[in-house]
This record gives structure tokens, sequence and C-alpha cells, in this order.
């Protein structure tokens, strides 16, 4: 199958399973994949492409949204992704125990469609840095690559927690409120400024 998927390397850590799939190319595709584990996906910026994807079925074109270096998928959401294709590339998935990840982010809600919005293009320096020490830790079989990597592993998924709880209190925040947007475009449409 054309990109087809296959796993290079795995470890089990405390709260995760950490793979690094390999991907063989592909034209240009459209569709829909879903995982049983709450998962971050990091594409290496030279194997990125202008994938875009959105959760649930798309309405319109207009429901795919760009991925960023790092995408968080939750457990049992359709995630459908447009791609104009790809060389071979590799790619790290970090697979959460949901139960972990539930009880670390309060607020965490797989299903709700502006958690979602912000799961698709995650920029968090923290958790991209954590992700690369891991990626590199991954191929090392030195003294202590074990240990470094559960650690890492921790420090991971409580940064992930920070970063659903973040985005659930934003979207809280933001509720039944105009954008900073929309607030200048009813002063200027209501109000007559006396310059």
């Amino acid at each position: 199958m054309e990109g087809a998927l296959r796993i290079d390397a795995a470890v089990d850590l405390p709260g995760l399973r950490m793979e690094r799939l390999r991907q063989d190319a592909s034209g240009p595709f459209l569709r829909a994949h879903e995982i049983d584990r709450p998962s971050l996906i990091s594409i290496p910026a030279s194997h990125r492409e202008a994938a875009r994807g959105c959760f649930g079925p798309p309405v319109s074109h207009r429901s795919f949204l760009t991925f960023g270096p790092t995408i968080f998928v939750p457990a049992h959401v359709p995630v459908h992704i447009s791609s104009p294709g790809f060389s071979s590339r590799s790619l790290l998935i970090l697979r959460f125990g949901d139960k972990d990840l539930g009880s670390l982010a309060a607020h965490y809600d797989g299903r709700d469609p502006g958690m979602l919005t912000r799961c698709v293009d995650i920029r968090e320096r923290r958790i991209i840095e954590t992700i690369d020490r891991m990626a590199q830790e991954i191929d090392r079989h030195a003294v202590g690559r074990d240990i470094i990597l559960k650690g890492l592993g921790l420090v991971l998924l409580g940064e992930l927690a920070r970063y659903l709880d973040s985005a659930a209190d934003q979207r809280d925040a933001g509720r039944g409120m105009l954008a900073d947007w929309q607030m200048r475009h009813r002063v200027t449409d209501d109000v007559i400024l006396d310059w």
C-alpha cells in the first residue's frame, strides 16, 4: 500500500509507548485514521509536507487545518488527512494511556471542537524539545538510555497535561465573548469616532 507504515523502533515507558515509524513514499491522498490510544505525532522538519487535517468528518475544505510540528490525536476520534504526497519519511509517535493522561489533565476532553483545533499544531517549546531529545535517545544503546527515556517520558506526559489544561482554560475563558477583531469591528460600526 502506498504510504504504508512500519515500526522501526519501539520502547515501552511508564505511561506511554514510544514508536519510530518509517513511512513509504506516497502520492496525493485523502484518508482517515482512528487510533486506540491518545497520541502525540511528531514529524521532523526535513520530512514534513503541507499536510492538512481535521478531527471528525470534514464539513467543507475549510475544515482542514495545516498540521504543525507536533499533533495530538485523541483516542477513538477520527482524523481526516489531505496530503499532496511525500517521499519516504520517519515519524515519532508517543502513545499515552488514556487514564494516565486524563488523571493529569483535569479538563481534557478529546471530543471538544475547541480543544481539537488546538491539537493540530502544537508548538509548545518544552514539548518539542522533550520529543527531540527522546528521538535522539531511541537509537542510543548507551548506559542510562532507558532511565533517561523513562524520565523524559514522564516529563512529556506532564507537559502535555499542562498544554491540554491550558487549552481548556483558553476555551472556557473565551466562551460567550467576542474575539478582539469582532470587538474592533463592532466599535467602528456602532460608534462615530470624533478625532
